[in-house]
């Protein structure tokens, strides 16, 4: 099976479960919650994507790269790599909730805080799992992993919701998640083990240097992993925590960020399996099919994507009142101005997979480090004044700024290695 036809079986499966998941689950918590308990739940949310640097460590990008090269060393690695991870998860854990003491989160917050801070561990592992799948090529059993955590919430969060809708609360849609994820990690798991032709002698012994190479190795791809999360994340915890306002504007924020990120989900997929194919090429010193196919996949999405934001944006009203019963002028305003950095945020899904094959991880940094400064102080600046709006246009800004660099030198290195 050729990629392009791999490549299509992973958007018809994430097409037949996603869009049920996201505009029957997803976007209904708000609308059962209200926007107060949802913009804490997404200020929360955030600040551990925020901190999961600490749980990653970039661990995940470099365990693809190395295994999309050298695949036989899978069985060598594959035990140590975990033991990292599933020590950096309590150390995470830790840390994210000193946080939450730190900015001064009530009981009940540190409560969905703890939750959550699980279910990024549970996501964690999970990734790590896809992860090696696809940095084998096991492109098909990859496909339907990406979907099954989804499916499974459809039915574990959907029956929460709407068998028992008058005690639904952002608790059980948070356990729904967990149960779910616990779910997919066991199932994946057996793939990763059972049938994989690479794990025949899993080595269970390691000795310490071999946890500070691998720490060692994944510091820059960590760093990384922090700045991204700062000029992706740091949005709305700023909207919650500068504003007194209980988390309102965080939530109005929320409702149209979570679209944003739902829509561009596809991108993201499709970036999970470039890693590992654009690692291959690289290593095969065939720039000339890395180059055909970025400019292939980058053209098709960036065209349906400036599509996508034109009629989100022309339409911004009867979407939000499709989506969310409470819906006001300010949700479209705030998701109009979204999703018109949708191209940006695919754009960055595919272009930076790109420059992370090509191992160029301190160009990446000082990218997104300029990216952080900017989304930093603009909303440091603009939010007390115009709230989740100021939020929304930063994202634009900030997102497009780091794209258009990352174009430049992406452009630059596919030119250079074809000139050699």
């Amino acid at each position: 099976m050729s990629f392009y036809l791999k490549l299509a079986f992973l958007i018809f499966a994430n097409l037949l479960v996603k869009p049920i998941y996201i505009f029957g689950i997803e976007i209904q918590v708000l609308n059962f919650v209200g926007e107060e308990i949802y913009g804490q739940y997404i200020s929360l949310l955030s600040l551990t994507i925020i901190f999961s640097t600490i749980l990653d460590g970039g661990i995940n990008h470099f365990h693809n790269l190395r295994i999309s090269k050298n695949p036989n060393d899978l069985d060598q690695r594959f035990i140590p790599t975990l033991k990292v991870k599933l020590g950096l998860s309590w150390l995470y854990f830790f840390v994210v909730m000193l946080a939450g003491f730190v900015l001064a989160y009530n009981t009940q917050q540190l409560q969905i805080l703890a939750i959550i801070l699980i279910n990024q561990i549970f996501i964690s592992l999970f990734t790590f799992n896809r992860f090696t799948l696809s940095a084998l090529q096991y492109f098909k059993l990859d496909s339907l992993a990406s979907v099954l955590d989804k499916l499974l919430m459809i039915f574990i969060i959907g029956g929460f919701m709407y068998l028992d809708a008058q005690n639904f609360s952002i608790y059980k849609y948070i356990w729904g998640q967990t149960i779910a994820f616990l779910i997919t990690i066991i199932i994946t798991t057996f793939f990763v083990l059972y049938k994989n032709q690479y794990i025949q002698k899993l080595r269970y012994k390691v000795a310490w240097y071999e946890y500070k190479q691998i720490l060692k190795s994944s510091i820059p791809y960590a760093l990384l992993a922090v700045l991204i999360g700062i000029y992706t994340r740091s949005d709305a915890v700023m909207l919650e925590r500068m504003l007194s306002d209980n988390g309102f504007q965080a939530g109005v924020y929320g409702a149209g960020f979570r679209l944003l990120e739902a829509i561009s989900q596809f991108a993201m997929l499709i970036s999970f399996w470039l890693v590992s194919v654009y690692a291959k090429l690289f290593e095969e010193k065939n720039i000339r099919k890395i180059k055909s196919l970025t400019f292939q996949i980058a053209g098709i999405s960036f065209l349906g994507s400036i599509a996508i934001a034109l009629v989100s944006w022309f339409w911004q009203m009867p979407i939000m009142e499709i989506c969310y019963t409470e819906a006001t002028k300010e949700y479209g305003l705030v998701f109009g101005w979204l999703m018109l950095s949708l191209p940006s945020k695919v754009l960055l899904y595919i272009i930076g997979t790109l420059l992370t094959a090509a191992e160029k991880i301190k160009l990446l940094n000082i990218i997104a480090l300029v990216g952080a400064f900017f989304n930093l102080v603009l909303n440091f600046y603009l939010i007390p004044q115009y709230g989740a709006w100021a939020a929304a246009v930063t994202t634009l800004f900030t997102q497009s700024l780091v794209v258009g660099v990352q174009c430049v030198f992406a452009f630059r290195l596919l030119n250079k290695e074809n000139q050699v």
